[in-house]
């Protein structure tokens, strides 16, 4: 999960734009300065929308298991999906 918080970049934004890619948070970061009045985004703009992009660390991946409950397998392991 990456996520991208557009205070600062685009003017009167105040959102934190998430998506499982960089690049359909970028799409989505271009869509909200559109809604706020931006016809176009600048090469600096765009620079600053690609250095603000993050991945989440405490987002659990989609092939990162994650442990579901806390009361162990017959083996001792906790049960994980």
């Amino acid at each position: 999960m990456y996520e991208l918080d557009c205070t600062g970049i685009i003017p009167g934004c105040k959102r934190v734009i998430q998506a499982d890619s960089e690049a359909e948070v970028f799409r989505r970061a271009v869509m909200q300065a559109r809604q706020n009045g931006i016809e176009r985004t600048t090469p600096l703009m765009r620079d600053r929308l690609r250095a603000a992009v993050r991945e989440r660390a405490d987002f659990p991946s989609k092939t990162t298991p994650m442990v579901v409950a806390k009361r162990s397998t017959r083996s001792g392991a906790p049960r994980v999906v």
